[in-house]
């Protein structure tokens, strides 16, 4: 496939997703981590403890989804599920230390994959995409906060 042909901003976004899940499958398979887990344990590693249900907004994923990936990693040990003190219908969501001492690797392999994407770019043409692509997912999230009115 030639990627240097005229596409649009989407198709690009769209492969550079796709490529971006191989790799992440492939480097975190040796850890059993399913698919899609490693975007609750990012958001858990800023954040430990929050509710279910705040991951579902935090990562607009849907409920069945995250409790889905949320067993499965009950399973495998990286998390444990409490039940929130002030509210006894929600669940509170926790890192073991399984999952602390797995962070400097954890972090290693998403470092990896921005250098990977980033080779041949230098500082400020880093710093400038980073804030394009703030902006323009920005400017998606604020199509769908609006009903898609624009």
């Amino acid at each position: 496939m030639d990627l240097k042909e005229k596409r649009s901003i989407g198709f690009y976004l769209n492969f550079m997703g796709r490529q971006a899940h191989r790799y992440f499958e492939q480097k975190f398979h040796p850890f059993g981590l399913p698919r899609g887990s490693t975007y609750i344990l990012r958001k858990l590693y800023k954040k430990d403890g929050l509710h279910q249900n705040d991951l579902c907004n935090f990562l607009h994923l849907d409920k069945a989804n995250i409790t889905r990936t949320i067993a499965k990693l009950l399973e495998m040990g990286y998390v444990c599920r409490e039940q929130d003190e002030l509210d006894s219908r929600a669940n509170r969501i926790f890192l073991t230390k399984k999952t602390r001492d797995f962070k400097a690797d954890f972090d290693a392999i998403f470092r990896s994959w921005n250098d990977l994407m980033t080779i041949g770019l230098n500082k400020r043409e880093k710093d400038q995409l980073i804030e394009t692509l703030i902006l323009m997912s920005e400017n998606a999230q604020n199509y769908f906060e609006n009903k898609g009115k624009n």
